[in-house]
C-alpha cells in the first residue's frame, strides 16, 4: 500500500513538472504583429533605392521582406517591421 502511494506521488510530481513546462513555453511564444511599407518603381522612377534610402529605412526599423516583380516590369520593394 505504501509502495502504491509512493508511485502515485511520483506520478503527480512528474505530471506537474510537465504541465508547468508546457504552459510556460506556450505563454512565451507570442505572435509578432508586423506593419508593412512598400516602394513601387514606375516609369518616372526606374532607379533602385539608394544605399542612403535603405540605411534610413533600416534605422527606422524596416527590413526588406520581399521583392514583387509581378507581371509588370517595375518592381515593388516590400519592407516590414514589428508593430
Amino acid at each position: 500500500m505504501k509502495n502504491g502511494r509512493f508511485w502515485i506521488g511520483i506520478l503527480l510530481i512528474i505530471t506537474t513538472i510537465v504541465l508547468l513546462g508546457w504552459t510556460r513555453s506556450g505563454r512565451s511564444a507570442e505572435i509578432t504583429k508586423w506593419e508593412y511599407y512598400s516602394i513601387q518603381m514606375s516609369a518616372g522612377n526606374t532607379s533602385d533605392p539608394t544605399d542612403e534610402q535603405l540605411n534610413k529605412l533600416g534605422r527606422e526599423g524596416w527590413e526588406l521582406a520581399g521583392l514583387d516583380v509581378g507581371e509588370g516590369r517595375y518592381p515593388r520593394y516590400i519592407f516590414k517591421r514589428p508593430k
